[in-house]
């Protein structure tokens, strides 16, 4: 096999190496802000919840 088939072999496994990467961090960076967001709407949620008080059943 000659050399430069070689490195031409080597350079497309780098190539699919980095591109694999990149979407792999790229999905990881969407699914984190996914959740860091809910965390944030329900942590605004319970933080707001006592200047809204819930309106109280008639107990008799």
């Amino acid at each position: 096999m000659p050399r430069w088939f070689k490195f031409i072999e080597a350079r497309s496994l780098m190539c699919v190496l980095r591109r694999t990467l990149f979407w792999l961090h790229l999905a990881a960076g969407l699914i984190a802000g996914v959740v860091i967001g809910i965390m944030c709407v329900t942590g605004a949620a319970l933080a707001w919840r006592r200047f809204f008080p819930c309106p109280r059943a008639n107990a008799s």
